[in-house]
């Protein structure tokens, strides 16, 4: 809420209200007259120029980016500064008159770290009242500044409003309150994303067209089942290309050559010799197993094939 600053005398009793206004700073001239109240640093820059003695509002203005501040040793000007390293940028001096009008000084350095007068000794400057106004010219005065409002979407009513808001118009009554109709939002025409499989010919959600009416495609969907088919057709004209490949190379392979019976006779005879010498080792060991055993069980058969073979 706005700070509302009052003046006291030496009894704390209360002599006169400044009104209420977004300000932090209380900032007296030397000769104790005029009074400025501020809204510097994280505020807006609004400031007010009072005279104590005649309780009364001399003017008033508005600086930006305001982080020192200070009267001039006379109480004839008030200076504003925008300093480093509270602000980098736009660093400067702005000096107002002791009423607000103003800036009637302008100063802007690069990087600026402080700003203040040079001091005076006491009675080198006397006080002085305020001057009247020159013929025609106005009390100085911060120009209104317009009132953004904040962004509601259409139709939105108190739901756009804060949560704050709409506890508040609950509590009034002024709350918006609607009731949703289930049936008509079933049966609103239903409208597919871009790109879908077709357009909707209308209805409830689900439901087949309207009517019976065959559904219509897009471009876009008529274009890709074109792909697909084209895929497709590419795919069975490969395959039968590698077939008929297939067959023509197996029609042109040559035969395999027959076997010689003599070869074959050989190397049956060599397989048995060798068969039957494992047996003979495996005679001269003690315990054989089941499959060991078997193998010495086939060896009159092996010599009958040995023989034969022979002849």
């Amino acid at each position: 809420m706005p700070s509302q600053a009052c003046l006291y005398n030496a009894k704390c009793e209360q002599l006169f209200l400044f009104g209420e206004a977004h300000r932090n700073i209380v900032s007296w001239a030397p000769h104790g007259r005029f009074v400025g109240l501020c809204g510097f640093g994280n505020l807006a820059g609004d400031f007010d120029m009072w005279d104590v003695n005649k309780r009364k509002k001399m003017g008033s203005n508005s600086t930006s980016a305001a982080v020192g501040y200070g009267w001039s040793p006379d109480s004839r000007q008030f200076m504003v500064s925008t300093t480093a390293p509270r602000m980098n940028v736009d660093n400067g001096v702005r000096i107002f008159k002791y009423n607000g009008a103003g800036p009637v000084a302008k100063l802007d350095i690069d990087v600026l770290y402080e700003a203040v007068w040079r001091p005076a000794g006491e009675g080198v400057y006397p006080d002085r009242a305020q001057s009247p106004l020159k013929k025609g010219e106005a009390t100085p005065t911060i120009a209104e500044k317009p009132v953004v409002a904040r962004y509601r979407p259409p139709g939105a009513g108190s739901k756009g409003a804060s949560f704050a808001e709409r506890l508040r118009l609950e509590r009034e009554g002024k709350a918006e309150s609607k009731k949703v109709d289930r049936s008509a939002a079933l049966n609103a025409k239903y409208r597919p994303p871009v790109g879908g499989a077709g357009k909707y010919a209308g209805g409830v959600v689900g439901a087949a067209p309207v009517g019976g009416a065959p559904v219509e495609k897009s471009k876009n969907a008529i274009k890709r089942e074109k792909q697909k088919k084209k895929k497709l057709e590419e795919e069975k004209r490969l395959k039968e290309e590698q077939e008929a490949q297939e067959k023509l190379k197996a029609a042109a392979a040559p035969a395999p050559a027959p076997s010689d019976p003599v070869v074959d006779k050989e190397k049956r005879i060599k397989k048995v010799k060798k068969l039957l010498k494992q047996i003979n080792e495996l005679k001269t060991k003690g315990e054989l197993n089941e499959d060991q055993q078997k193998k010495v069980d086939g060896e009159a058969d092996l010599v009958a094939e040995l023989k034969e073979l022979e002849l």
